[in-house]
């Protein structure tokens, strides 16, 4: 029990550590995975903010706020929509009683108000339709499809109860007198819940129902109990109900009609449960009797997406998934898949920073950031500013950096696999803002230092084979090949370009070990924000346009088929990273708050390409993702890298 309890706090512990909104009055709605958090009030003042928690990750981000500043206002799921009605003030409901949230376009539209002058109690989701309930027991019926609201006839007796109810299939589900009555749409009648007299009796006089809940169809009953002494503090309570529907058998009942049926009982006392004689099985073969590499060779032909789960089977499976021989296994038969990594430079109490790694890994089929094991937070991991990194294989280099105010020429190495960090020999010059690539089983690390160290060592190369460091000679050029602007690794070869009128392109050659001048790629040194290449092709982004590179005539041209993507991007957009993700094109922004102009939210789009057959002039994407994956980040978070390995 006492471990339960820890077990407990930690998580709440750890999902208050996340952005958690502090909104008092506010209503929330769950759809699919997430729950909704909408308005509130903030000091008194209503508000327009929606949060959304992923209960994957548990963490927070944020959606487009409402139309209308709201508190207490009510909320419904339907047909991928969020409705909200009520909670603002009496002038503003004549011109929004209510919106809708589109979830496919994230878009908020009004919702009109039905055709009466009564005031609205309660509101439910009932059979594809949205049901509301004036004070003068009227009562109405929105029609998503038709976009309409009708007067409906039905429903009689609903009006008289107006504290918590639930909507389990076809039955509703409340409290009236302190019973729980289901209720009968076929013919509009109340009938009594049997079988809860362990719930009847645990609850007091001074108990108060909170809230039913529909959980996997199971009833869910939350009441809360006021101690006598002391009177300020109370318990809540939780009993969940499985139910039978009893369509034949005649049995004693109370009931609000003056049939003789009953609706529903109680199948199992979820609260006390009596104890099962526990008839002895014998053991089922353990992993002990199978070897450990005919264990290794099943549990690399299995996804990665399972290997979680089993991890926690037993001690020596979790010791088998995370050893090196199971990657090795998987890269033998090519059963390899590519992982996004991230860096967060994440804010500490101490106004410094603190580097934490994520998953940017798809969750019940939406990209999520989740949190790399908590292996790799116990290993060594630097905390370096301005560090330059590359992904080999399946491992991360950082290299260089920042260490306070002091350049470093440090270099360490997490290994994607066990998520460890391990040391590799220094460079020979401490580096930071240098920038680094892989290219033919060889790091290449240029800039980072002054002007004058430049002329000595202007760029550094790795060889994983030696490891060991060798310089790397500049351009043989008298413009200025400056190491701050970009360079790319295309075919084979390792390009940069000379920033003066003449735009010389220079290619090193890993073969020949020496520079060449390059007539070619004529266009390419205009481009200096973020860039990367999948197969042949080249991407950028100029002037908010994503655009690819056709080496034939040396143009830019535009990237069809992102119109989601430009729709979601403000004009305060600023995108970070593009990265080849196993082939298809990541492209990683973020976007300052117009509000709240300390934070910002951080976007992923994902962009797969139709394999060409023939040479084309047209270029067209389909986006098979665009969200927030980190929403109102405070502007001191940053994204120091993001990289595709392979595990």
């Amino acid at each position: 029990m006492y471990k339960q309890t820890l077990d407990f706090l930690y998580y709440v512990e750890a999902l208050s550590s996340s952005y958690s909104p502090d909104r008092l009055n506010s209503t929330t709605v769950a759809v699919h995975s997430e729950i909704y958090q909408i308005g509130g009030s903030n000091e008194n003042k209503p508000t327009r903010a929606v949060r959304v928690l992923d209960c994957r990750s548990h963490t927070w981000r944020s959606a487009p706020d409402m139309k209308v500043a709201r508190k207490h206002a009510m909320s419904y799921f339907l047909d991928e929509k969020i409705y909200v009605i009520g909670g603002c003030k009496k002038t503003k409901e004549k011109m929004s009683w209510g919106e809708v949230f589109d979830l496919k376009t994230q878009t908020w539209k009004p919702l009109p108000k039905p055709p009466s002058n009564d005031n609205y109690v309660d509101g439910a989701v009932f059979g594809g339709r949205l049901y509301v309930f004036t004070i003068n027991n009227e009562k109405y019926a929105y029609d998503p499809t038709e976009e309409s609201w009708v007067q409906e006839a039905g429903f009689e007796g609903l009006e008289g109860i107006t504290g918590p109810w639930c909507i389990m299939g076809s039955l509703i589900f409340a409290e009236y007198h302190r019973m729980y009555v289901g209720y009968d749409a076929s013919n509009g009648k109340w009938l009594m819940v049997h079988g809860l007299d362990e719930v009847h009796t645990k609850r007091t006089k001074n108990s108060r129902t909170i809230q039913l809940v529909n959980h996997g169809g199971k009833l869910v009953i939350i009441w809360d109990v006021w101690h006598m002494c002391p009177r300020e503090h109370k318990s809540i309570w939780c009993a969940v109900i499985s139910l039978e529907e009893r369509l034949t058998q005649s049995v004693e009942y109370e009931s609000h009609s003056s049939e003789t049926e009953a609706l529903a009982e109680m199948t199992t006392n979820p609260i006390a449960r009596p104890r099962k004689k526990i008839k002895k099985m014998k053991k089922p073969p353990s992993f002990s009797s199978i070897p450990d590499d005919v264990i290794v060779n099943i549990l690399a032909r299995i996804s990665k997406s399972h290997y979680r789960a089993l991890s926690l089977v037993s001690k020596h499976l979790n010791s088998l998934l995370s050893s090196p021989d199971i990657y090795f296994a998987r890269s033998l038969i090519g059963n390899t898949d590519a992982r996004l990594y991230m860096c967060l430079w994440l804010p500490t109490p101490s106004s410094s920073h603190r580097d934490r790694w994520f998953n940017l890994s798809y969750r019940l089929g939406h990209l999520t950031l989740v949190p790399a094991r908590r292996a790799l937070s116990s290993s060594y991991s630097p905390d370096r500013l301005n560090s330059t990194t590359v992904a080999v294989h399946s491992e991360i280099y950082q290299m260089g950096g920042s260490n306070g105010d002091k350049r470093t020429r440090a270099v360490r190495v997490l290994d994607c696999r066990s998520h460890t960090w391990r040391r590799a020999p220094d460079m020979k010059m401490a580096r930071k803002h240098a920038r680094s690539y892989f290219l033919d089983e060889k790091i290449y690390v240029i800039g980072g230092c002054t002007q004058r160290e430049e002329t000595m060592t202007w760029g550094e190369v790795f060889d994983l084979k030696t490891q060991t460091w060798k310089p790397l000679p500049k351009p043989p050029s008298d413009d200025d090949v400056n190491s701050y602007h970009n360079g790319v690794v295309f075919e084979g070869r390792l390009y940069f370009f000379t920033t003066k009128k003449n735009k010389k392109n220079y290619a090193y050659d890993p073969k020949e070990g020496r520079w060449v001048q390059e007539a070619g790629f004529v266009g390419l040194e205009g481009m200096t924000g973020p860039w990367c290449v999948i197969g042949s092709v080249i991407f950028a982004e100029h002037g908010g346009i994503f655009k690819w590179y056709d080496p034939r005539n040396g143009k830019w041209l535009e990237v069809h088929g992102l119109n989601e993507v430009h729709t979601k991007r403000a004009k305060s957009s600023r995108t970070i990273q593009l990265v080849n993700h196993g082939g298809k094109l990541v492209i990683i922004w973020d976007a300052w708050h117009m509000r709240q102009r300390e934070h910002k939210s951080v976007w992923c789009a994902v962009i797969s390409f139709e394999k060409r057959l023939f040479p084309s002039s047209y270029m067209r994407g389909r986006v098979e993702e665009c969200r927030v994956f980190l929403g109102l980040a405070h502007k001191s978070y940053k994204l120091s890298s993001c990289l595709s390995v392979l595990v």
